[in-house]
């Protein structure tokens, strides 16, 4: 019961710290679709979640983040907009009153799967690894120099941690997932009287969320990072040149900091770039400015202060020299550990550039053959889209549908290539390739008539979420380390967990490893680390 209230409390400050922002986010950009009270909720909410993280990110920047800070600014940020949130969550409620009753029934079924997975205790590996280090980081101090010395992965700064370590939970994740439900069996009673695009993609989206089920267990930022894109691309083929450029900027900024292989969508919303420029739309433009900087300087700022680089671990960005400065030896074995683990599922450097005739029999060996029927969907319809949109241009035929698939289409693509380059963990590309099987399916379906077919989907997506449920919820969970030792070689107290590299909700400091290149900063481990090689 006591972690059913905590996730409870957890979305009720989410609620009341993003909602009202949020609304007052869409007003300002010009967002208001009278007809989609439910879809916008959701972009509200993603929008107030920007806002929200990046203003606890720039006060992380002086202080510790505590609950007590986390409600405080929540009040001072929703009281304004009071009249706006009760608004909004009275348009929801009434639009969910005429829901049908599978949708009340599938809709339940979804909650219940969702709440009943997020209580199992965590079953990623990266929560011991660095999730739960990091968030104990964010509650006891301010944004620590050089924090990523004491362990390379402590310098990645996910904007999604600094959320979850504010409101002091692991439960955000659930939250995110039930909004997507909440879409998907909205836009199936939507579709019994309308076949729009956008209604298409959301009731499809569900299909593939079984895959990221497990994820529910903790605060691991590839649910946000698949999630958050789903959203505003899904935003962006539905109202092409009626797009607002602030809102998809907002909402990619905010998804670059949660994971930064999103700045790839950029490509999507070039049209709307181009278009808005065209129509001389000022404030457009200066607000897009305004949303992106507002987003990325305070989580850019932190970048600096726990590492010495701007993005982490791009080693090759190398504009500051200050003394707690990851060396860029560490940072490029960062960004190499990533890849060789991507590849051969190891840490061993030895295996970094190897040729792929050598990795790929490792690789597709342990790939789920579901998600590369997924991957290898979206890729293929990623090139007939592709060519299609440039027949309809060279015939100047739905010349603004065209041009949005045209730029979408490249985006998948554009993003394969990064990812096969740099490092091919499946879960990495979640997010641009979900959404476009979604996107390319139900661009066939309406189409060809199928449209109203299509509203089952949400409820035929409940099929394979038991199914993972159910083997999700008899897995182990990982094996936790019961010996710490503390470092011989460093002038002050250090902790590394022995036979493991996961130091899990150890007190702090704790490194991954026994270390002998650390050095503190000062008396306080608020002054920081540097290396002393």
């Amino acid at each position: 019961m006591h972690e059913l209230l905590s996730l409870l409390h957890a979305w009720l400050l989410a609620l009341l710290s993003w909602l009202p922002v949020g609304l007052y986010v869409l007003h300002l950009f010009r967002v208001d679709r009278r007809d989609r009270p439910i879809i916008d909720f959701i972009l509200a909410m993603l929008s107030g979640a920007a806002i929200n993280a990046s203003i606890l990110a720039t006060l992380s920047l002086f202080m510790p983040l505590t609950i007590n800070v986390a409600w405080t600014v929540a009040a001072v940020t929703a009281v304004p907009f009071i009249p706006r949130f009760m608004q909004g969550l009275f348009k929801v409620f009434y639009r969910i009153k005429y829901w049908s009753i599978l949708s009340w029934i599938g809709f339940a079924a979804f909650l219940y799967i969702t709440i009943r997975t997020a209580l199992l205790p965590t079953l990623n590996n990266d929560s011991g690894l660095y999730y739960l280090q990091f968030m104990q980081w964010i509650n006891n101090y301010a944004v620590v120099p050089g924090l990523a010395n004491l362990h390379d992965r402590l310098g990645f700064n996910s904007n999604w941690h600094l959320l979850s370590a504010a409101f002091q939970t692991n439960n955000l994740n659930a939250l995110l997932f039930v909004l997507m439900g909440l879409g998907g069996f909205e836009a199936a009673n939507s579709m019994i009287t309308r076949r729009n695009m956008d209604f298409a993609v959301w009731v499809l989206l569900p299909i593939t969320f079984f895959l990221l089920l497990r994820f529910l267990t903790s605060t691991a930022p590839d649910l946000p990072a698949t999630l958050i894109p789903m959203v505003y691309l899904t935003y962006l083929v539905a109202e092409r040149k009626k797009s607002s450029l602030p809102l998809l900027v907002l909402l990619i900024a905010f998804a670059c900091t949660v994971k930064l292989l999103s700045v790839l969508h950029i490509i999507a919303i070039l049209p709307v770039v181009a278009w808005t420029l065209t129509n001389k739309d000022y404030r457009a433009l200066a607000l897009a400015v305004v949303a992106g900087l507002v987003v990325t300087v305070p989580w850019l700022a932190r970048n600096v202060i726990q590492t010495g680089y701007l993005v982490f671990p791009m080693e090759s960005i190398d504009l500051f020299h200050f003394d707690w400065k990851v060396p860029q030896e560490l940072a490029a074995n960062a960004r190499k550990n990533i890849d060789v683990h991507a590849r051969f599922g190891s840490y061993d450097l030895s295996n970094y550039g190897r040729p792929m005739a050598e990795w790929f029999p490792v690789w597709i060996g342990v790939q789920s053959k579901t998600v590369l029927a997924f991957l290898g969907i979206a890729g293929i319809n990623s090139v007939l889209m592709l060519l299609v949109s440039l027949f309809q241009l060279s015939r100047k035929k739905r010349t603004d549908q065209a041009t949005i698939n045209l730029f979408v289409s490249l985006t998948v693509l554009f993003s394969f290539v990064f990812w096969w380059m740099s490092g091919p963990n499946p879960r990495f590309i979640y997010g641009i390739t979900l959404f476009f099987f979604a996107y390319s399916l139900g661009a066939l379906a309406v189409s060809f008539g199928f449209g109203k077919m299509l509203r089952l989907a949400p409820l035929l997506s409940l099929i394979p979420l038991i199914w993972m449920f159910r083997m999700v919820k008899h897995e182990p969970e990982p094996t936790r380390p019961t010996e710490f030792n503390t470092m011989e070689a460093v002038d002050g107290i250090i902790f590394y967990p022995v036979g493991t590299d996961k130091c899990w909700d150890y007190e702090l400091p704790c490194a991954n490893m026994d270390r002998t290149d650390l050095e503190f900063r000062g008396e306080s481990l608020g002054n920081g680390f540097r290396n002393g090689d």
